[in-house]
């Protein structure tokens, strides 16, 4: 893009950084709509938003269409594609800790609380 289109180098990295806080951001600012929807539309709105973000980044001519297309657009796709996977509210709670017998990662063992059985 620094050949084709004459833009400074700074600039053009600079709109990958504009990705990355978008698509951290996205679940922060938008929680209460990622909670409230389900898990596959709010895949499915991240992928069309991180898809279209990527389709016409293709079609720019301008610096600032980067930033919006694949910074702005692409960032809060990926932002929202990650968001559902954070889990349940309370769900690490019902997990072990580690050190308690269990896998020690979180996960529990399938020796954990059953009288009798060995680790290996």
């Amino acid at each position: 893009m620094v050949a084709a289109h004459g833009w400074p180098e700074g600039q053009v990295s600079l709109a990958y950084t504009v990705t990355v806080v978008c698509s951290t951001m996205a679940p922060l600012f938008f929680g209460g709509l990622i909670r409230r929807i389900s898990t596959r539309m709010c895949i499915a709105l991240g992928a069309v938003l991180f898809g279209g973000g990527l389709f016409l980044t293709g079609a720019m001519t301008q610096l600032w269409q980067l930033f919006l297309f694949y910074g702005i657009l692409s960032g809060l796709g990926c932002g929202f594609i990650y968001g559902p996977h954070g889990g349940e509210r309370g769900r690490a709670l019902r997990h072990h800790p580690p050190g308690d017998g269990g896998t020690g990662g979180g996960e529990p063992s399938p020796c954990s609380g059953r009288p009798g059985c060995r680790k290996v």
